[in-house]
């Protein structure tokens, strides 16, 4: 369920296109839904990690977020990935729009793998270069 709060966010007018149509949710602040935690495999101290976090969309099945990192050379830069864990602060506000079921505990914390970073501006394709 989206709760009403991201609802009134994402609320527009029908004529917008489809990409306008999310630009209230830069107005929620990510980190007081969640808590992000790096944990670098690197030389890196997770400490000097800057980044920004984006809620790119919100529906009843999807929660989209980016991470925007200052410096994304910092990210993976040894043998393995580095990973990022995100905790979901307050489980009771992912509910089953059905059956009003909170949002399960073994669910309320996400780790994922971060693979290496390309600085802003760099393709791909430009490395191979």
């Amino acid at each position: 369920m989206v709760p009403d709060f991201v609802k009134h966010l994402q609320s527009s007018d029908s004529k917008l296109e489809e990409s306008r149509k999310l630009s209230g949710l830069e107005k929620l602040d990510v980190s007081d839904l969640f808590e992000v935690e790096f944990v670098l495999k690197g030389d890196e101290d997770p400490d000097d990690l800057e980044y920004e976090l984006i809620l790119n969309e919100w529906t009843p099945t999807n929660i989209d977020i980016k991470v925007n990192f200052s410096n994304p050379e910092m990210i993976s830069t040894g043998p393995s990935s580095d990973s990022m864990k995100i905790k979901i602060k307050n489980a009771q506000i992912f509910r089953s729009e059905s059956s009003g079921d909170q949002l399960p505990g073994s669910m309320a914390i996400q780790t994922s793998e971060v693979p290496p970073q390309l600085p802003p501006g760099i393709t791909e394709e430009m490395m191979k270069e």
